[in-house]
């Protein structure tokens, strides 16, 4: 199935549902190889890839291109992987600058399901993705970002807890006064109740913990 990738492009991402407007076939074509070369034990290979790529990375579908790849659950990991550390860094140096308002839209539209891989290691890089995003456009320009997490939360489902946890404790790090006070009365009584459900391993209970303490931090802070 992965195969049919490069040949005829992404349209749909097995386990997600992906709009068809998601990406270009034409970009994931392009892309879907490169990102196969980048993996390559060869140098001249790798960087023939990266100059290829830092070529596409202009395009308006480079990021959505991207990010089917990195849900695509019949893709290798590895592939699926790098896809996370190349729209990771799109996020990180290029999403403030980037024109196409449509292209992150679908973007922030589509990661966050993302977050419930049953791989651990794409739920981290979806996770750093979203975090890196976050800081950004959090609040002013992903305003359902909160709300969203927490509906995530509220299911219960171990896989999507942790992909959430994972960016909270990104972003309890880079989280404003104000911020704090709003988010803190919803967000509290969520953790407790994670926290006392035996049904979550000890990597998501150390997060809500973890979580726990930088609020309280910054609130005691602030109150003194």
């Amino acid at each position: 199935l992965w195969q049919s990738v490069i040949s005829s492009g992404i349209t749909q991402s097995t386990g997600y549902y992906i709009t068809n407007n998601l990406s270009s076939s034409m970009s994931v074509e392009q892309i879907a190889p490169l990102i196969s070369q980048a993996l390559s034990a060869n140098k001249n290979e790798q960087d023939a890839s990266q100059e290829q790529l830092n070529v596409l990375k202009p395009l308006p579908d480079y990021a959505t291109s991207l990010l089917s790849i990195l849900l695509r659950q019949d893709a290798p990991l590895s592939v699926r992987q790098m896809a996370g550390v190349l729209l990771k860094q799109f996020a990180e140096n290029s999403w403030q600058e980037c024109p196409h308002t449509a292209t992150k839209d679908i973007v922030k539209a589509n990661i966050l399901p993302g977050l419930g891989d049953s791989l651990s290691k794409v739920r981290s890089s979806v996770a750093a993705v979203v975090s890196e995003i976050a800081c950004v456009d959090f609040p002013d320009n992903w305003t359902g970002l909160f709300d969203q997490l927490l509906s995530m939360m509220g299911t219960g489902e171990p896989n999507q807890v942790h992909g959430v946890m994972k960016v909270l404790s990104e972003l309890a790090a880079d989280i404003t006064d104000s911020q704090v006070y709003t988010v803190a009365p919803v967000l509290f009584p969520r953790l407790i109740q994670l926290f006392q459900t035996e049904t979550f391993g000890p990597s998501t209970r150390a997060r809500v913990l973890s979580i726990f303490g930088v609020f309280t931090t910054l609130i005691s802070t602030w109150t003194q």
